[in-house]
């Protein structure tokens, strides 16, 4: 059986990776648009403790 997988990643270089996983991640902060614009979320903090 598969495992989901999640990425978290921002950059123009990272979109791949974001749009093929189960749940692709953004950080808004750091991230280009292209991969703001594809990713299941987007975080407006890079400050990844409230996640937890």
């Amino acid at each position: 059986m598969r495992q989901p997988i999640a990425t978290v990643r921002g950059g123009a270089n990272c979109a791949f990776a974001v749009a093929t996983a189960d749940a692709g991640i953004a950080m808004v902060a750091t991230g280009s648009n292209f991969a703001i614009e594809i990713a299941d979320v987007a975080l407006t903090s890079e400050d990844l403790h409230y996640l937890l």
